[in-house]
C-alpha cells in the first residue's frame, strides 16, 4: 500500500550538506547548468550519458595512470565499451587512504574484536600480494576464497586485485557440490579457504569440503588455510622448519604439561604440532590462542609423509603438499605494492547467479565500471562519508559484501560480522550498532520481519544515536516493515530499500538522501540507469506494473560471461525479450512521484486468468499475520489456467486450521484483490531459499508442474524440496 505522506524527509540542511547535492553543485558548475533538484539532475544523467559518467570520473577523484580516450564508444546492447584508453588498478583506488583512521572493524560470535587502520590494512595487502606472487600469480589468473566474513576476506581480493588477478568468492556454508558448479568453471590457480566457521553457537569443520575442492579441482597451485576452528586440517599441512622455535597459532597441537598459559588472538595462523620426545605426549589448545613458546632441547616438529603417517623427516615439503598455512603464505618482508595498471574494463570479479534452472552463470565484472558505479551508489545516494561506520549483513558469496568493501574508496570505517543475526538473541546486531557507532546498517526484510515479529522495540532497548540509514535489499520490503522501523527502531532515520543485483553488482533503483521516504517505495532510480517499466508490447508505462528494463547502456554491465566467448548465454540472459534494451527479470512498478515499487521476480509473477500478479504482493499481506512465520507463494498449470498456491510456515504451537485458512484468504481479498486469493493453503516445515535468503519460487513451480530441478546447488536447504512432492491435487 503506498502512503500518502513520507515516513521521513530530509531537512534543509541535510539536503545542503549532502554529497548528492554536492555533486549537484558540481555538474552545474562543470556543464553551466542550474539544476535545483534530483529530478533534474536524473533527467540529464540517462539522457547525457557520458557526460555525466564524466562527471563522477572526475567527482570521484579515481586514480588511473592514463586518461581515456572516449568515454562511450556505442550507446548499444550488449557491446558497448567505457572509458577505453584509461588504465587504472581498482585495489589502489580502495586503498588511497593510509592513514590511522579505522578501515576495518571486525567481530564475531566470540566477541573476538579486532580493528586495522587505513595504514595497516595497506601492510597486510602488501604482504599478501607478495605471498600471491611467490606462488606465480599474475595478471588475468584466477583466485577463488572459500571464506567467511573476515578481515582475510578483504586483504586478499585486495591483493588478487592489486596484481590484475581475478577474484572469486563463495561462502563456506555451501556443499561441495555448489562450491564445485561455481569454482571448475573458473579454473582458479590458488584458493583461499578457511577451515571452518562459527554459525549459531556451532563451529563447522570444512576439511573435508576442503579436500574434495583439492582433488576435483586441477587447476589449483596451493590452498592456502586460514584457520577459524580446531580442525582436522592440519594433518594435510607440512611444518616450515623456517618458523621453528615460535609459535603463533590460531589452532595447534603443543607439548602436554608445558604450563603454557594462553591469550584469545585473531588474525594468527601458523598451525604447528610439537612433541616432547621424552614423554610423546601432546594436548590440543583452543582455536585462536597466541602462544610465545620456545623449543626446549629434545623437541622436535612432527611431520607426516603422503600416507598421512607421522615421520621425524625435517624436509621441507612445501613443494610436495598445496597446503599452506596463512602466516606461512604472506611475505611479512613485503612493505609496498605494485599496482598493474590495467584496461578499464579488466576483470575484477566472477560473481554467480544463483538460479536453479542450470549450473550458475559466471558473471565477469570489470574493475572500471564496478568502481564508478560503486562509488556513485555509496557516495552520492548512501551519502557515504569519512566519518562512517557502515555495515551490511551479508556473505562473501553475496554481491552485497563486494559492494560493501567499495566503502574504502570513500574513506569509511567498514565493520565485519562473522555469524548469525539471531545468536545468541535478535538482538545482537542491534546492541553492536550502539556499542560500535554505526551510522549505515544494511540487513534484509527478512531480518526486519523477523525483528517485527519478535516483539523487540530497538529504538527503546539500544542507544540508536549514531544510526542514520537503514539500507535493505535481498527481497522487496512490505509496508509493515517500513511502519515497524518508524515506530519501533527510530523516527530520525533514512529507510532505503535498494533493489539491483549480481548480474550488475550493484542497484537499479536506490536511497537518495534528498528525497522524503514513502511506505512501501524505493525512493529513486539511479543516477546514469535509464530504468523503465514495460509492458507486453515494449511501451514504457507509469504507475502500472511491468517489467523492470533498462533501455540504454550502463557502466556496470557484465564485461561478458566466463566460458561464453560468442556471447550468446549472455545475450539470452538478458536481451532475448526485447530488442536492444537489457530485461531484468524484475516485476516493478513506477510511481508518478519516481519512486519505484518491486513486486518480485517475474519468473515468478503469478497469471491468473491472465493477470499480471507479483508475488511480493501477497507476501506482503501474508507476513502481517502474526500466525505465520514465512511463506511462499507459486502459481501451478491446471486447466489452461494458473491458479495460485500458497505455503506456509506457522509459529511454534500453531497449526494451520480451517479457521487460519479463513483468514488468510480473507485479509489477501481485503487488502488486494480476489484475484490475488490463494486456490489453496498448504502448511510446510520450511522455505526453500538460495545462499542469499532469497525464496526459490521457480523451483518449487517445477517441481508441482512436474519438471526437474537441475541446479539444487543453488539452493541453501534442498531438503526442503521433498515436501512438495505430490503435495497437492485440484479436484476435477
Amino acid at each position: 500500500m503506498q502512503s500518502a505522506q513520507p515516513l521521513w524527509y530530509p531537512s534543509p540542511d541535510q539536503i545542503k550538506n549532502s554529497n548528492m547535492t554536492k555533486f549537484m553543485n558540481f555538474v552545474n558548475v562543470k556543464f553551466d547548468l542550474n539544476f535545483l533538484d534530483y529530478y533534474n539532475l536524473y533527467d540529464w544523467s540517462i539522457d547525457r550519458i557520458e557526460d555525466f559518467w564524466v562527471a563522477i570520473w572526475e567527482f570521484s577523484e579515481i586514480i588511473y595512470s592514463k586518461s581515456y580516450k572516449t568515454v562511450l564508444d556505442d550507446r548499444k546492447m550488449p557491446g558497448s565499451k567505457w572509458f577505453q584508453g584509461a588504465e587504472l588498478n581498482f585495489a589502489e583506488n580502495l586503498l588511497k587512504y593510509r592513514d590511522d583512521r579505522i578501515a576495518l572493524i571486525y567481530n564475531n560470535e566470540k566477541n573476538e574484536r579486532i580493528s586495522l587502520s587505513y595504514r595497516e590494512l595497506y601492510a597486510q595487502v602488501a604482504e599478501c600480494a607478495a605471498g600471491l606472487k611467490k606462488l606465480g600469480v599474475r595478471k588475468c589468473d584466477r583466485v577463488a576464497a572459500l571464506i567467511s566474513n573476515i578481515p582475510e576476506a578483504i586483504i586478499a581480493m585486495l591483493a588478487t586485485t592489486s596484481i590484475g588477478a581475478v577474484w572469486s568468492s563463495t561462502s563456506p556454508d555451501f556443499g561441495l557440490s555448489g562450491i564445485l558448479d561455481r569454482f571448475e568453471q573458473i579454473n582458479p590457480k590458488v584458493l583461499f579457504a578457511v577451515n571452518g566457521y562459527t554459525y549459531n553457537g556451532t563451529d563447522f569443520d570444512c576439511s573435508e569440503k576442503i579436500e574434495g575442492i583439492c582433488s576435483q579441482i586441477i587447476s589449483l597451485e596451493k590452498i592456502v588455510i586460514i584457520p577459524k576452528i580446531q580442525s582436522t586440517i592440519e594433518n594435510l599441512i607440512p611444518v616450515n622448519s623456517e618458523n621453528a622455535g615460535i609459535i603463533n597459532c590460531e589452532s595447534s597441537v603443543i607439548p602436554a604439561n608445558s604450563g603454557i598459559s594462553f591469550h584469545s588472538t585473531i588474525g594468527d595462523s601458523c598451525i604447528r604440532e610439537c612433541v616432547k620426545t621424552r614423554n610423546n605426549n601432546v594436548s590440543v589448545i583452543p582455536a585462536h590462542a597466541g602462544i610465545p613458546f620456545q623449543y626446549q632441547s629434545g623437541d622436535s616438529c612432527i611431520r607426516r609423509n603422503d600416507n598421512g603417517e607421522v615421520t621425524n623427516d625435517t624436509e621441507d615439503m612445501d613443494s610436495k603438499s598445496k597446503f599452506i598455512f596463512w602466516n606461512d603464505f604472506i611475505d611479512k618482508n613485503a612493505v609496498e605494492i605494485e599496482f598493474e595498471q590495467l584496461p578499464f574494463d579488466h576483470p575484477v570479479y566472477i560473481m554467480y547467479s544463483s538460479g536453479t534452472t542450470g549450473v550458475p552463470k559466471c558473471i565477469v565484472h570489470g574493475a572500471g565500471g564496478t568502481l564508478l558505479q560503486h562509488f556513485k551508489e555509496l557516495s552520492l545516494h548512501t551519502n557515504l562519508t569519512r566519518d562512517d561506520v557502515i555495515t551490511y549483513f551479508t556473505t562473501c558469496g553475496w554481491m552485497m559484501w563486494n559492494w560493501l568493501v567499495s566503502s574504502l574508496n570513500s574513506g569509511a570505517t567498514i565493520f565485519l560480522f562473522d555469524g548469525s543475526p539471531s545468536y545468541p538473541n535478535i538482538n545482537i546486531l542491534w546492541k553492536t550498532i550502539e556499542v560500535e557507532k554505526i551510522t549505515i546498517f544494511g540487513t534484509s526484510p527478512k531480518f526486519l520481519s523477523t525483528c517485527q515479529k519478535s516483539g523487540i522495540k530497538p529504538g527503546r532497548e539500544f542507544d540508536l544515536s549514531s544510526l542514520k540509514t537503514i539500507l535493505s535489499t535481498g527481497s522487496p520490503l512490505s509496508s509493515d516493515e517500513f511502519q515497524w522501523v518508524y515506530s519501533d527502531v527510530k523516527t530520525d532515520i533514512r529507510l532505503s530499500s535498494i533493489s539491483g543485483g549480481t548480474d550488475i553488482i550493484s542497484c537499479f533503483m536506490l536511497g537518495n538522501p534528498n528525497l522524503p521516504v514513502y511506505s512501501g517505495e524505493i525512493q529513486c532510480r539511479g543516477l546514469g540507469m535509464k530504468v523503465e517499466s514495460y509492458d507486453e508490447n515494449a511501451d514504457g508505462i507509469i504507475d502500472v506494473k511491468g517489467e523492470l528494463v533498462c533501455t540504454a547502456p550502463f557502466i556496470s554491465m557484465p564485461v561478458y560471461f566466463w566460458n561464453d566467448p560468442e556471447n550468446k548465454l549472455y545475450f539470452n540472459s538478458y536481451f532475448n525479450v526485447f530488442t536492444d534494451v537489457w530485461c531484468h527479470g524484475d516485476f516493478i512498478k513506477i510511481t508518478d512521484r519516481g519512486g519505484v515499487i518491486v513486486y518480485g521476480r517475474s519468473d515468478a509473477t503469478l497469471n491468473p486468468g491472465g493477470v499480471r500478479i507479483g508475488s511480493a504482493e501477497i507476501y506482503r499481506v501474508i507476513e502481517s499475520i502474526e500466525e505465520i512465520n514465512d511463506s511462499i507463494v507459486v502459481g501451478v498449470n491446471h486447466d489452461n489456467d494458473i491458479r495460485i498456491v500458497l505455503f506456509v510456515v506457522t509459529k511454534l504451537d500453531i497449526n494451520l486450521t480451517n479457521e487460519l485458512i479463513v483468514k488468510i484468504k480473507s485479509k489477501i481479498r481485503v487488502m488486494l484483490t480476489p484475484r490475488h486469493v490463494p486456490y489453496i493453503i498448504k502448511a510446510i516445515n520450511q522455505v526453500p531459499v538460495t545462499f542469499n535468503g532469497k525464496k526459490v519460487e521457480l523451483a518449487v513451480t517445477k517441481i508441482l508442474n512436474g519438471e526437474q530441478v537441475k541446479n539444487l546447488s543453488a539452493i541453501a536447504n534442498p531438503e526442503s524440496l521433498a515436501q512438495f512432492v505430490d503435495i497437492i491435487s485440484f479436484p476435477t
